[in-house]
């Protein structure tokens, strides 16, 4: 699983935690109940880690640089040329 993907996935369930509990708070007519700086705190959260993950990925690569590391990854922009 990439990054990318897991940044996804996490985002789609903190969306869908909101969208249920704000169909619940809607039908309760509650509006308090809706977790809106949970959630925004959840996505600002997950936004820093999946940077902080692409930064010290980023690092590790460019201290082991390593070409046939950087072609294994790269295979479909050879395949281009």
């Amino acid at each position: 699983m990439t990054k990318g993907m897991a940044f996804l996935l996490c985002f789609a369930a903190v969306m869908f935690i909101f969208i249920l509990m704000a169909a619940v708070g809607i039908k309760a007519n509650n509006f308090e109940i809706i977790p809106v700086e949970k959630c925004l705190v959840g996505i600002g959260s997950l936004a820093g880690i999946y940077i902080a993950g692409s930064v010290a990925n980023n690092g590790i690569k460019g201290h082991n640089w390593n070409q046939d590391m950087f072609n294994s990854e790269n295979k479909q922009e050879e395949e281009k040329k």
